[in-house]
């Protein structure tokens, strides 16, 4: 019997560390979810909403009565989000007094839907077609994204330049890339790996580190293994669960040595996060993590020595990505 009692309270002995934690609060989980939303996304959120709330506080100093006013979109039952959105969509325009183009239109739609999303109001989405009580809205806005693009208001789109393999060329040959210092060598590696690994936005540079990569050999050659994480249009979330993170092999061909790059930029951070300030001198040193914003004046750093009036942004390597699959190594 003392037996029993011995083994039965050892079993239900509580652990010094439990194996779940302490308790979330709900501070701890909002945190987790704000951690996750995208900037771009909350800024055009607020954009979106604050266009809205302008028409609204215009047309409610027009008023004659308080009996018309324009009632808070929060509080708007599915009538009234109907009737004034239909309204707000037909005469919303710039600040200068321009029409939006037909795709903002739709855009600004979808920054109101999350605004009331985001304060929990879930009931009430006027996009849905199988929803009749917007079908008002949704005509509106559909005749309307029509008429602008009818008349060819916002047709021309605004492109980035693409990057040439002439241009390249004349980037080495300027000594722009290559490992005589810090500065050449983070310029190499920012380079390629917008055009070998399809990085394109600021923060997927921001945040890279060096266990990312992978320098191997097989009997095709020399590879290289990248291991993407969480980007912009990649969060790993329920929408994603049938999508995966980048897993890119790229094998080596003689010609430029993209691999020693690679090895020596790892080596010199010693594996803490990728981009970092460069030290002045001919050493390639660094110190300190820069700022996703000075990151994202790489290219243009890059391709001012070649191209005075060319538009460059991130999106300069897109087509690059989507055909090269090898790059050479001496």
């Amino acid at each position: 019997m003392d037996v029993d009692m011995v083994t039965k309270s050892e079993h239900f002995q509580i652990p010094k560390e439990p194996r779940f934690g302490c308790e979330v609060d709900e501070e701890e989980i909002q945190a987790l979810i704000e951690s996750q939303e995208n900037r771009n996304t909350k800024k055009n959120t607020r954009w979106s909403y604050n266009i809205f709330e302008s028409w609204r506080r215009e047309r409610n100093a027009q008023c004659q009565g308080p009996e018309l006013l324009i009632p808070e979109i929060e509080t708007m039952d599915a009538v009234q989000l109907n009737f004034y959105l239909g309204r707000f969509i037909r005469r919303v325009r710039r600040k200068d007094g321009k029409e939006y183009p037909a795709k903002t239109l739709y855009y600004i739609s979808c920054g109101i839907l999350r605004y009331l999303r985001d304060r929990e109001i879930h009931d009430k989405n006027f996009l849905d077609a199988a929803d009749p009580r917007f079908a008002g809205f949704r005509k509106i806005l559909d005749s309307k994204k029509k008429d602008a693009l009818s008349r060819g208001v916002g047709g021309k789109r605004k492109q980035a330049d693409p990057i040439l393999p002439e241009d390249e060329a004349v980037i080495w040959e300027k000594g722009i890339f290559g490992m005589n210092n810090a500065e050449t060598l983070q310029y190499t590696v920012f380079f390629y790996c917008c055009k070998l690994f399809g990085l394109r936005g600021h923060d997927e540079h921001h945040s890279l580190e060096c266990n990312q990569f992978l320098l191997g050999e097989d009997n095709r050659g020399k590879f290289i293994d990248f291991t993407g994480r969480s980007t912009k249009t990649f969060k790993g979330g329920l929408s994603h669960k049938e999508l995966h993170n980048k897993q890119i092999r790229h094998y080596c061909q003689p010609g430029i040595s993209i691999t020693r790059n690679i090895q020596r930029f790892c080596k010199e951070n010693q594996g803490k996060l990728f981009m970092k300030k460069c030290l002045a001198g001919e050493q390639c040193r660094y110190y300190n993590v820069i700022h996703v914003h000075v990151v994202g004046k790489s290219c243009k750093d890059i391709y001012t020595t070649i191209h005075t009036c060319a538009l460059i942004s991130n999106h300069t390597h897109t087509d690059q990505f989507n055909h090269s699959h090898a790059w050479k190594q001496q």
